[in-house]
């Protein structure tokens, strides 16, 4: 409402007030991705639409790495990961921080697998604290229907039996992982409307007297014999998780 006049001052300048109940309506108002979840603060955020490629890429295989413009979720473009036909082909986005937190880290990823479907999609942070390196993992196995985590005791474990939507070349699939990189363990997961408790499991743990760092990868592994197609348009690391 205004303030500050008379209701016949209608040509004076005057000053409006509104309040905002829910501050991720500006979120929503700003396109803006990661109001999927909306908890912690945000400290990097991709939605691949730059020309300016923010990732390092290692490929196993003869894969490939493109900007898709007639294909997206968000935003103009999307990244489009080519796997090769050849067995074990694997394409590796990292991305590297300082160690911002060492309290709870969240990491979102948007991706669409469209038919023929890929093999794995694995969300990994590596973070060394000067002393040791703690390996968390996230792989989603999109043709066993099969979510696994990386336990330091169990090794690979499966914690939900989850099947990806991947029959429409335009729907995109939503995971958070939550990390309780304070207590050396995972925390939980979101993958679309599904949300799995997973702090019974620990990160690989090892020796590393390396400087203190945070390392982010998206690992896309492709099928023998199949040229596989992913699409990737969203990524958001956040700390301070609640």
């Amino acid at each position: 409402m205004a303030r500050g006049h008379p209701d016949y001052g209608q040509a004076e300048p005057q000053s409006v007030i509104h309040s905002i109940a829910d501050m991720g309506e500006l979120a929503v108002r700003n396109g803006f991705l990661a109001t999927y979840h909306r908890t912690g603060k945000v400290m990097w955020i991709d939605d691949f639409d730059n020309d300016d490629f923010h990732w390092s890429v290692s490929l196993t295989g003869s894969g490939t790495t493109t900007k898709d413009t007639g294909f997206s979720h968000l935003g103009a473009a999307s990244l489009r990961i080519n796997n090769s036909t050849v067995s074990g082909d694997k394409v590796t986005l990292v991305k590297e921080f300082p160690l911002y937190t060492t309290k709870k880290i969240g990491l979102l990823l948007l991706f669409a697998a469209p038919s023929p479907t890929v093999l794995d999609v694995v969300i990994e942070l590596i973070l060394r604290d000067g002393t040791n390196s703690f390996q968390y993992q996230l792989i989603s196995e999109i043709q066993e229907t099969d979510v696994n985590v990386l336990d330091d005791v169990a090794g690979e474990t499966k914690v939900l039996d989850y099947l990806y939507s991947s029959n429409s070349s335009h729907l995109f699939n939503t995971t958070k992982l939550i990390l309780d990189v304070e207590n050396n363990k995972y925390d939980k997961v979101f993958i679309n409307e599904t949300e799995v408790d997973l702090s019974a499991f620990t990160p690989v743990t090892a020796s590393n007297s390396n400087p203190p760092q945070i390392s982010i990868a998206l690992l896309i592994k492709g099928r023998t014999g199949v040229a596989d197609i992913t699409y990737l348009d969203g990524f958001v690391f956040t700390i301070d998780e609640p």
